[in-house]
């Protein structure tokens, strides 16, 4: 092999490395289960004993925070303080510490006093028995309701949990999601983890759920009063590209006025 060959060889060789380190895999999950979680087990029965009814909602599995390589976590809001509640085969409990993995489209139970042999416990809750739940943040409430075709035969999209929105003759609602994304490292080391957080938008009019794409396809969802949704928009500067979920909720009011 001539020098020069030896050159451009090496120059190959180099340029694939650099590409294999940057190709990553996107994945999706929000089947409400994870690869690392087992069953709460004996543990669970046992402390449930020790605490009484009172927390008769800790059902489910024993989470583990599989993130904890990764550079961004999938829970939602991870970093801010808040209170929530939940509604647990019909009966409602308060002043609870809940977070919400928006990877895997679990409600994840835990708190201090979830202590069982000297370790903390987390519990991600059945999702078949917790119908809905809230997160009070400090300038902001979440309100989550488990939609399913199971309960509701016009649902026309995946079963799982949404953030209702606007809940009147038209319907908001906000999926929120993560995928994960893996870069290849060199060989022998770890693959690098992260996850972006992407939430979807979903409005009903009548026909169903349609996600919102662009400008153009909301004004469309909202005919025959396009023309002047748009004037709405533009007068209150409302961008549907990044929309802040209450304006898109003030939009659907003044369309119900109009309808």
């Amino acid at each position: 092999m001539s020098v020069a060959d030896r050159h451009i060889y090496s120059g190959l060789r180099v340029v694939t490395l650099n590409v294999l380190l940057l190709c990553s895999f996107v994945t999706k999950s929000q089947d409400g289960t994870h690869g690392n979680q087992a069953a709460a087990g004996d543990w669970l029965q046992s402390y449930l004993k020790q605490t009484g009814s009172e927390r008769s909602f800790i059902y489910g599995r024993e989470y583990y925070p599989y993130y904890y390589r990764s550079r961004r976590s999938p829970i939602l809001r991870s970093d801010e303080r808040r209170t929530a509640s939940l509604t647990f085969c019909g009966r409602t409990y308060d002043k609870l510490v809940l977070q919400y993995d928006t990877f895997t489209d679990e409600v994840i139970y835990t708190y201090d006093s979830l202590v069982f042999g000297n370790k903390i416990r987390k519990v991600s809750l059945n999702r078949y028995y917790v119908s809905s739940f809230n997160l009070f943040f400090r300038s902001d409430t979440m309100h989550f309701r488990f939609l399913t075709k199971r309960n509701d035969s016009t649902f026309n999209l995946s079963d799982g949990y949404y953030e209702v929105v606007h809940d009147s003759r038209t319907r908001y609602i906000v999926r929120h999601e993560s995928y994960r994304l893996r870069l290849l490292g060199a060989p022998g080391q770890y693959a690098l983890e992260d996850y972006q957080y992407q939430p979807c938008g979903y409005i009903d009019t009548g026909d169903g759920y349609q996600k919102i794409t662009s400008r153009r396809q909301f004004l469309k969802l909202l005919s025959p009063y396009s023309a002047e949704i748009r004037r709405f928009l533009r007068s209150n500067k409302i961008s549907i590209r990044n929309p802040d979920k209450q304006l898109v909720s003030e939009v659907l009011k003044y369309f119900e006025q109009l309808n």
